[in-house]
């Protein structure tokens, strides 16, 4: 309470009187009745992330809305503030945002995006359909990926991009949080090339 207040006290009232083992340990939410809500067993090695670790950074899930299994150090990464944001939503985008830590050619501002996982390998989370009227372009993204901004582009050659201005429809809810773009697209004569274009927000 002397470091943060009563953040998230509405959640879980009450003191703490100890403190969690650096080296990891099991930890356990219960219910009143004393049902199980979660339990699960963090390490400082592992897999689990090293900033972690006595660094300033807190351990956080990457998607906390799909309840991911809370046992496997996949699920977890760094606050980006020093010392978290516990009762608040994590905002910002990801250190290191050009890296791709599972090698299946997003960046991690792309997985922040998209709201897929950076230390799993995903499928390419952009489809696209065509059919009598044109084509359709649709993938999932957090809605609650802050500091980002995405255009839509074409090109005939994948050296030269353009940014195209499609009559956007709302999104509608998707699964885990997630929100759903679909963008119609009238067919053009040639080769197209699509892409979804993730930058920093100015």
């Amino acid at each position: 309470m002397s470091t943060y207040g009563d953040l998230g006290s509405t959640l879980a009232p009450g003191n703490f009187e100890s403190s969690l083992s650096n080296g990891g340990e099991t930890v356990t939410l219960a219910a009143n009745d004393g049902s199980i809500i979660q339990s699960f067993e963090y390490d400082d090695g592992n897999g689990w992330p090293a900033a972690a670790d006595g660094l300033g950074p807190s351990l956080v899930l990457v998607r906390p809305l799909s309840n991911p299994d809370h046992s496997l150090s996949v699920n977890w990464t760094t606050s980006p503030n020093s010392g978290g944001s516990p009762g608040q939503t994590e905002e910002g985008i990801p250190e290191n945002p050009n890296d791709d830590e599972d090698s299946d050619g997003l960046s991690n501002l792309a997985e922040y995006f998209f709201g897929t996982n950076p230390r799993i390998s995903d499928a390419n989370p952009v489809s696209m359909k065509s059919h009598s009227e044109g084509l359709t372009l649709t993938f999932d993204r957090d809605p609650q990926a802050s500091g980002v901004s995405w255009s839509l582009e074409s090109s005939d050659d994948l050296k030269t991009w353009t940014t195209l201005d499609p009559d956007l429809p709302e999104p509608t809810p998707g699964s885990n949080g997630l929100v759903n773009e679909a963008i119609e697209m009238t067919p053009s004569e040639g080769l197209k090339f699509y892409r979804i274009r993730i930058v920093p927000a100015p």
